[in-house]
């Protein structure tokens, strides 16, 4: 992984392969906006997409630090409005949110550093549309030796 859009890939892979409390589809998009008439009604869908990237200097030396974000959007059809509909999606939010600490993600150059569940879901959505709507943020990081210079 040598960028963010390898980050992203490699979480939309990763959460592909995950057990859920209920069936999910994880994709990796560059615009987030989906349209979900055709998912079936108490599934997922998690799309993946890269929020920014940075890299920074830790120390004096010649060690970077990369930091890439990622954001994951969970959205689904509940059956209806109703706390025995709508806990399931929330219970998925809370199991994404965790994946990355409890799953090894093997082959990856880059560690988890946060997860924040930065819209826990978006009434708007919900009494708008009837989709329920969260967004999970993750940091992954990386240390490096700083290229040489030219």
């Amino acid at each position: 992984m040598s960028h963010l859009q390898d980050v992203v890939a490699g979480v939309a892979e990763a959460l592909s392969t995950g057990t859920f409390v209920m069936p999910v589809t994880a994709e990796r998009v560059f615009d987030p906006q989906v349209d979900l008439p055709e998912l079936p009604t108490g599934q997922a869908r998690l799309t993946v997409i890269g929020k920014s990237e940075t890299t920074q200097r830790i120390d004096r030396g010649a060690t970077l630090l990369d930091r890439f974000t990622v954001d994951v959007g969970v959205r689904g059809i509940p059956t209806d409005q109703t706390k025995e509909s709508l806990d399931p999606f929330s219970t998925l939010v809370d199991q994404v949110r965790d994946y990355f600490w409890v799953n090894l993600w093997p082959d990856a150059e880059v560690d988890i550093d946060t997860a924040e569940v930065t819209v826990p879901w978006s009434v708007r959505h919900l009494n708008e549309q009837n989709v329920f709507l969260s967004v999970v943020s993750f940091t992954f990081v990386r240390t490096r030796d700083v290229p040489e210079r030219s």
